[in-house]
């Protein structure tokens, strides 16, 4: 079973303001939520790694362009 401390610290260790993952989850609901969710992520990751497979959608990498300033038809 992987320690959830070291995930704990990962969290903590991402950027705030950003989007989010294709499950529409943020940095920000794992951190609120860490004590709720914390030993269910930890018990996630290792089913993923004992077992070798990711689900489809951790296979998926979505990019997303976002205008950000100046002449938007450039």
């Amino acid at each position: 079973m992987i320690n959830i401390e070291p995930l704990n610290k990962a969290i903590k260790l991402f950027k705030s303001n950003k989007s989010p993952g294709e499950d529409g989850l943020t940095v920000e609901f794992y951190l609120k939520f860490w004590d709720l969710i914390g030993i269910d992520f930890a018990d996630a990751v290792t089913e993923m790694l004992t077992c070798s497979k990711l689900t489809d959608s951790q296979y998926r990498g979505i990019i997303s362009l976002l205008y950000k300033s100046g002449d938007r038809e450039m």
